[in-house]
């Protein structure tokens, strides 16, 4: 296999990973350029077209595909979509697979169970009302002083630790989501970096750091100051934020939070809040002879999925080589409506942004071709066989008429998962 069909398979995985599985239309397949006498030169690289890339994009994008999440016909759709594709590049099935798919078991987080309960001397509190458990949270009673710690950031780098005068383990912590604020409400963080917050912000990030410090729970509770809706909203539960982490993890709402620390000889959230974010240091502290006492329970369901995944073999001296292509196509993120005020759903890309435009080979003016591209070679791994797949599935999807609509002009990508 010489390295000219290395590349342009190289090119069309990674434009498949790159749009969740992105697929030409239906009919089509993954439409690389053919490549003229000027185009063979070794100066010019192979490209998908453009409008291929952005027709797929749409069309996994589009209500038809319901977000494509678990068990979702939407997401049986889009596996059709690419392992049709798959088959018109000329891709294969890996050995020991039935088809293009790789079943295996995932465990999602269905709802808060009954019994999970929150409770401190003087008031038992209602789920829903009161705090709410998260999906990502571990399960299990817990009963313990509680401990505040700030932001629960421990971060070296910015030379900020919530625990480094503050012994949890053992305790329950009462943390406020997000991180250190500046006078207009953004990190102080951030300042030469795209990302709003650090990933000292994201709550799975708050909950390993508390277990890593040996706390029995964690309570999380909203800032009072620039992140204030006017109605403290508890986060709904959401199945997509499951596993990696062991100890229970809950959110309260304010009021919780104000009279735990009341009872505790400390200011309130807000105080507190506005302390450490003008001096840049914690204000960490135990609540003095406060304790509180609850359980954690969810309903959880093991589903199967799917991988679709092929490879191209080798041929000559390459024999013994393969190039592989898998797909990512279920997003962690939830559709949305256009024009989209969340952060938590999927945008597709701005017009003009899937790739760049292409000069002619032999524009005049143009400036001096590139210096040829490295070799790549690509080996497949040893590893065990994966295991049998079901019966694939037959149908292929069609893309809806209309799929190739003008792209809105909002392109923020999703924040990462569970973050603030």
């Amino acid at each position: 296999m010489n390295l000219r069909t290395i590349a342009r398979l190289l090119t069309a995985a990674i434009s498949l990973i790159a749009v969740a599985g992105c697929n030409s239309r239906p009919g089509q397949s993954l439409a690389l350029t053919e490549q003229s006498e000027a185009a063979n030169s070794p100066h010019v690289q192979p490209f998908v077209f453009q409008d291929e890339i952005k027709s797929d994009i749409y069309y996994l994008a589009s209500d038809r595909l319901e977000g494509r999440g678990v068990e979702t016909e939407g997401l049986n759709l889009a596996a059709d979509f690419i392992a049709t594709r798959f088959q018109s590049l000329g891709l294969k099935p890996l050995p020991g697979l039935d088809g293009y798919f790789q079943p295996f078991e995932i465990t999602t987080a269905e709802s808060i169970d009954p019994a999970t309960t929150l409770a401190s001397v003087e008031k038992t509190y209602k789920v829903a009302k009161d705090f709410t458990a998260l999906s990502f949270s571990g399960e299990g009673e817990f009963s313990a002083p509680i401990a505040f710690a700030g932001y629960g950031v421990a971060d070296p780098k910015n030379h900020y630790d919530d625990y480094a005068d503050l012994d949890v383990k053992g305790k329950v912590v009462l943390v406020m989501r997000f991180e250190p604020h500046d006078d207009q409400g953004k990190s102080r963080w951030t300042k030469e970096s795209t990302d709003d917050w650090t990933p000292n912000a994201h709550l799975e990030s708050k909950a390993r750091v508390a277990a890593e410090h040996g706390a029995r729970a964690l309570l999380l509770v909203n800032t009072p100051t620039f992140h204030d809706q006017g109605d403290d909203r508890l986060p709904p539960f959401s199945r997509k934020y499951v596993g990696g982490v062991t100890l229970p993890v809950l959110q309260v709402k304010r009021a919780v939070a104000d009279q735990l620390l009341q009872q505790g000889g400390a200011a309130k959230l807000a105080e507190l809040q506005k302390q450490i974010d003008h001096n840049i240091k914690p204000a960490s502290a135990d609540l003095n002879n406060v304790s509180i006492k609850g359980n954690v329970a969810i309903k959880r369901t093991k589903k199967t999925v799917k991988n679709v995944i092929a490879y191209l073999p080798g041929a000559g001296p390459h024999a013994d080589e393969y190039v592989v292509v898998g797909s990512h196509y279920r997003p962690r993120t939830s559709p949305c409506k256009f024009p989209a005020k969340s952060r938590n759903c999927f945008r597709p890309p701005r017009r003009g942004m899937i790739a760049p435009p292409r000069r002619p080979p032999h524009e005049p003016n143009s400036p001096p071709p590139p210096p040829p591209a490295p070799s790549i070679t690509a080996r497949m791994t040893t590893r065990p066989a994966p295991p049998q797949c079901s019966n694939s599935r037959a149908s292929s999807p069609t893309a809806p008429q209309g799929i190739l609509r003008s792209a809105p002009s909002s392109s923020q990508p999703s924040p990462p998962r569970n973050q603030a």
